[in-house]
């Protein structure tokens, strides 16, 4: 069965400050292929949420996006949230 996909508030924050930094750097174009990606990752989750490696959190879920990006979300039986949306250069958890 697939979940139902719900990005939280701080994922979509995280999403719109990914855009706006490669929308700037590497133009529209390219910040939406990757906002896709992020959607397209979540969706393969919640149809097989075990298939990613366990995340620091304890009941949530990492998988890596790009080299660059990683998804961190749980799942129950009905939905997939996403909690975060975060760079891999980044503190998870903080």
């Amino acid at each position: 069965m697939t979940r139902i996909v719900k990005f939280r508030a701080e994922a979509d924050d995280d999403r719109f400050a990914i855009w706006d930094y490669l929308s700037d750097r590497a133009g529209i174009k390219k910040a939406d292929e990757m906002d896709a990606l992020f959607v397209a990752v979540a969706l393969r989750a919640a149809e097989a949420p075990d298939m990613h490696r366990p995340g620091r959190v304890e009941g949530t879920r990492e998988a890596v996006v790009t080299t660059s990006y990683l998804l961190i979300y749980e799942a129950s039986d009905v939905e997939l949230h996403v909690l975060r949306v975060l760079h891999t250069a980044r503190q998870w958890p903080r």
